[in-house]
């Protein structure tokens, strides 16, 4: 579990730059978008984090990185 025992929900966005070769960096929490709970923020970037690096870009996508935003929603199951 990514958040033992938390009893929190909500939305996050997490914000980082993707090089065309999948490599990630300047992961961050768009912090005016998302819930203002550090314990989810910290599990959203770790999650981010944890996915990289991601599949190279196709030939069809010739910019050398893109800015991607990604919202998380957390929810408390039961």
């Amino acid at each position: 579990a990514w958040l033992p025992g938390e009893g929190t929900e909500g939305l996050i966005y997490v914000s980082f730059e993707l090089d065309s070769d999948g490599a990630s960096h300047g992961v961050s929490v768009v912090s005016d978008r998302s819930a203002a709970a550090p314990a989810l923020q910290d599990v959203a970037l770790r999650i981010v984090q944890h996915a990289a690096p991601f599949p190279p870009f196709p030939p069809s996508m010739p910019e050398a990185s893109k800015t991607i935003v990604v919202p998380l929603e957390f929810l408390l199951s039961g």
